[in-house]
């Protein structure tokens, strides 16, 4: 195991945690900001 990652391992593993929440957040809201955007740009 790296050095780093033995002696952080609790961040680490709270960093992995959150990290899909985060990607999965910010591809929703990508998501519905695009959506949004179109529902304007054609009305």
């Amino acid at each position: 195991m790296i050095p780093f990652v033995k002696r952080h391992e609790d961040q680490v593993m709270t960093f992995l945690m959150i990290l899909p929440i985060a990607l999965l957040t910010a591809g929703l809201l990508g998501t519905l900001f695009v959506v949004i955007k179109k529902k304007y740009c054609n009305a």
